[in-house]
């Protein structure tokens, strides 16, 4: 105990000497610090985001015939579906049709 708290106080000797701002520093330095450091994070997710943007840009000029590719096959995808789906709603509606011949045939047969 005796000579941790030597030390600390050597710090804060030390520290009185670098301009008052002791082992865990003056409010002052603090906010110096805190400010600073504030300065650091942002700069930090700046260029991170610079860099991602630089990035897309890079890879649309790379990936776009593949992007184009890829969006004109979701396309034909979704048109062929929804030929396929007018087809079977057309293949019902003839179906009825066909079944209510076949029931008006069925009551002039009766007739």
């Amino acid at each position: 105990l005796e000579a941790r708290n030597g030390r600390a106080v050597e710090e804060k000797k030390r520290g009185e000497e670098k301009g008052g701002e002791g082992r865990r520093g003056s409010r002052k330095a603090k906010e110096r610090r805190r400010m600073e450091n504030e300065q650091r994070r942002r700069r930090m997710e700046d260029e991170k985001r610079r860099s991602i943007r630089r990035n897309d840009s890079d890879r649309r000029e790379t990936e776009g015939p593949k992007i184009k590719r890829r969006e004109q096959a979701e396309e034909r995808r979704k048109r062929k579906s929804e030929s396929s789906l007018e087809n079977r709603e057309n293949a019902q509606k003839k179906e009825r049709r066909r079944t209510s011949w076949s029931l008006e045939e069925c009551r002039d047969a009766e007739s």
